[in-house]
């Protein structure tokens, strides 16, 4: 619904939306102190649990609230990412771009460049001496892992620049849903 895209990568961005049935507090520390589990009902009687160690985002039994949830491009793994509370009008990014990328976007292979390089290495040493092709695949190489630092530095900033057009929007969208489904009924 919301995917990114770049290159070759895909991550998947989906939204439930439900309201709050229960909330538990945990003391069994994942990644924080403590951690709250809520139980969330989706329209379509769905029970959805969501755990969130933010202590600063609580939730109410009753409240309205969205999940947007990330996973890898066939739209598994999915873990929360943005979350909606339209009862209070607050939404909080929960993971970090960083993260994202290190979780789903797959390694790309390391054996290319190297073979690429030490066919690059003996071309140009047989041609002009055995320093100018070590020197010649050794640049090749370090030229590599600069594209790759590059590409994974635009991939991050550009997850981060999406989390927060998708923290502003989602809102919007199921407000307007909503809004649609109004004007349908007077008609």
């Amino acid at each position: 619904m919301y995917d990114y895209k770049y290159d070759n990568v895909v991550v998947r961005f989906w939204t439930h939306r439900g309201e709050i049935l229960s909330r538990e507090r945990r003391r069994e520390p994942v990644e924080y102190e403590i951690e709250d589990e809520y139980w969330v009902r989706t329209p379509d009687g769905l029970e959805l649990q969501l755990v969130l160690g933010n202590p600063d985002f609580r939730f109410r039994k009753g409240d309205d609230l969205s999940v947007v949830y990330v996973g890898d491009a066939k739209g598994t793994n999915g873990l929360p990412a943005i979350v909606c509370n339209y009862s209070v009008s607050q939404s909080v990014v929960l993971t970090r771009p960083e993260w994202v990328y290190a979780r789903l976007v797959p390694p790309r292979s390391h054996w290319m460049p190297a073979l690429v390089t030490t066919v690059l290495s003996g071309i140009a040493a047989y041609f002009f001496g055995f320093w100018w092709g070590a020197s010649a695949g050794l640049g090749f190489y370090l030229l590599l892992r600069v594209e790759a630092a590059k590409r994974k530095k635009r991939i991050i900033g550009g997850l981060g620049a999406h989390l927060e057009q998708l923290r502003e929007r989602v809102p919007q969208d199921e407000n307007r849903v909503d809004v649609s489904s109004v004007l349908a009924r007077n008609l």
